[in-house]
């Protein structure tokens, strides 16, 4: 089966990249001590911003100012990032469905730093919604390959009754209360078609744990060491933790009212995520590079 690596990376790009391999010694080294697809994963973060050719022939990256708003913006960690998290997306997947996706939804897609691997796949269906207009303006007008709609806070979206097979939605659950959690997992239901997967991600107890150790996060989300402690602890209680934002990050992030950090516990989403519309296949903990859990469910 070909790799996910090869399949973001056309002819024209791994011919460029051959060239470059081969008129610089190191770049030989470097593509031996990482084998192929490593190589071109090398060449998609850090080959991108190195050769202005073969930075032609992969799709545009959003500016700094749009990057700030949803990710790290500086430009190799942007790119490699949204390359892994997507890999990680497809790998799981294909492993739950037995099959790849054709029909997919970047949900809350941002600038387009997941997107934009999806706008270089041939053999898809490609679409995305995000609710900031700036950002969902970007994807519309350099993304060419995917259909960017933009959706308003609360459902519904403006796509087809059960027309995609995959959804994801990287750190958008993270922010929502538990109602707008439900409403959007029941749209999400009217969107996937029966045995569809819907891939989503969590702030669990390993998230609660990674901040009580480190300041950055602690930075991140206004919250101290003990704190996050305390909330560990009231999570297996309350099952779910909804911390608003502050008036002015709610304006930033231009995301609607009801938006802040969300903290669940696994066993509560097991038994609450299985219902009508959805079968609790798989929880990760820590399947996002670590950090926030990775939660799949499939349409019934």
């Amino acid at each position: 089966m070909t790799s996910f690596a090869s399949r973001v990376s056309s002819y024209a790009m791994q011919a460029r990249l051959a060239e470059m391999r081969d008129g610089a010694p190191a770049l030989q080294v470097t593509s031996m001590m990482l084998g192929p697809d490593r190589f071109l994963e090398w060449a998609h973060a850090v080959g991108y911003t190195q050769d202005r050719r073969l930075r032609g022939l992969l799709s545009p990256v959003a500016p700094e100012k749009l990057r700030a708003k949803t990710a790290a913006p500086e430009e190799e960690i942007f790119l490699w990032t949204g390359f892994i998290d997507l890999a990680n997306f497809f790998a799981v997947y294909e492993r739950v469905a037995g099959k790849r996706p054709e029909r997919i939804l970047d949900f809350g897609c941002g600038c387009g730093r997941l997107t934009r691997y999806l706008d270089m796949m041939e053999g898809i269906s490609a679409h995305a919604v995000e609710v900031n207009p700036s950002l969902a303006t970007w994807c519309q007008e350099n993304l060419k390959r995917v259909r960017t709609l933009q959706n308003t806070p609360d459902p519904a979206m403006p796509i087809e009754t059960a027309s995609l097979d995959f959804v994801y939605a990287l750190s958008i659950f993270t922010h929502f209360s538990l109602a707008r959690t439900d409403a959007w997992r029941a749209e999400m239901a009217r969107v996937l078609q029966p045995g569809g997967i819907l891939l989503l991600t969590t702030h669990g107890t390993t998230a609660l744990d990674i901040i009580a150790t480190s300041s950055v996060h602690q930075g991140m989300f206004s919250l101290t060491s003990t704190e996050a402690q305390v909330l560990k602890q009231r999570l297996a209680a309350e099952n779910y933790i909804y911390l608003p934002y502050d008036r002015a990050t709610v304006h930033f992030a231009n995301a609607g009212a009801d938006y802040g950090n969300s903290f669940v516990d696994a066993e509560f989403l097991k038994h609450r995520w299985n219902d009508a519309n959805f079968e609790c296949v798989e929880h990760i903990p820590g399947g996002l590079r670590g950090w926030q859990d990775i939660v799949v469910l499939r349409r019934k």
